[in-house]
């Protein structure tokens, strides 16, 4: 597990989600912002999550993960790890 947790770490993994009130997308290279999922994570952002248009929250590719889980959107694994290469 811990390598799979290396390979989510990764800037690289592009996750692009959209739904009825949500829309996530990989931030921008040049962007400097951490991880708001909670105030102990300081990782670099590296996707954009946007709530009925209002809302934004800065995620790490954990904790973007993490989100797609508990709302009930499943990532392959594999979509993971190709997209790390």
């Amino acid at each position: 597990m811990a390598e799979d947790e290396g390979s989510m770490a990764d800037p690289k993994f592009p996750l692009t989600l959209t739904g009825r009130h949500f829309s996530m997308t990989p931030c921008a290279p040049f962007l400097d912002e951490r991880c708001t999922a909670t105030c102990s994570c300081q990782e670099p952002a590296t996707h954009r999550l946007l709530f009925r248009r209002t809302s934004v929250e800065w995620l790490c590719n954990r904790h973007a993960l993490a989100w797609a889980e508990a709302h009930g959107i499943e990532i392959p694994q594999n979509a993971a790890s190709n997209s790390a290469a």
